[in-house]
């Protein structure tokens, strides 16, 4: 499923791990998922053009607490599949 971001559109990433587990698992408002190695994570955010700096505050959050939203303000298009770009 391809989701895109348009003008002035944010995207909200509930982001989770399992303890023990080293996969974060994305799930995005429409109810999808995805499971990513953290290095895919970080690769995925950058993608849709995501401020880096709170993506790796925020993941390293999840890492320790296990839970996080994140927010991306007009995000690049993207496919759930893969996570590969448009």
């Amino acid at each position: 499923m391809a989701m895109s971001g348009e003008n002035n559109q944010s995207l909200i990433i509930q982001v989770l791990r399992e303890p023990y587990i080293e996969l974060f698992t994305l799930v995005f408002e429409n109810g999808e998922s995805e499971e990513l190695e953290p290095e895919e994570a970080r690769d995925f955010f950058k993608k849709i053009g995501a401020d880096m700096y709170e993506v790796e505050r925020a993941l390293d959050y999840c890492w320790n607490f296990y839970n996080v939203t994140i927010v991306v303000d007009n995000p690049k298009p993207f496919d759930l599949k893969n996570t590969k770009m448009n």
